[in-house]
């Protein structure tokens, strides 16, 4: 009977040690920016779009994102990243007739 209360203290000893290690776990694993990491982020800038256009659609691009602008001139995609403000890539909407262009 001894040896049995050893062993029931021991496997709850066991399980509260193991059920530790697992919150700790999922704490350090799914831990997020603190705020004040967040507020360290410099305010985004203005991006300058040309005159006469206008975004068609907005969408998650990284940490930042991605606009999808229609222009007199053409369409355009600005990639936006929110810590600088600064659009660090555009790229030049083609549009084509044919519906498999390059392909022969």
């Amino acid at each position: 009977m001894r040896g049995l209360k050893t062993l029931v203290a021991t496997m709850t000893l066991l399980l509260a040690l193991g059920m530790g290690l697992l919150v700790y776990g999922l704490v350090t694993k799914t831990s997020t920016k603190t705020p004040a990491k967040q507020a360290a982020v410099a305010a985004p800038s203005e991006l300058q779009l040309p005159s006469l256009s206008h975004v068609e659609h907005i969408s998650a691009w990284k940490d930042g994102v991605a606009l999808y602008v229609a222009t007199p001139d053409g369409d355009y995609i600005y990639f936006v990243d929110p810590s600088s403000g600064v659009s660090p890539a555009r790229i030049k909407i083609r549009r084509t007739t044919d519906p498999f262009p390059g392909a022969k």
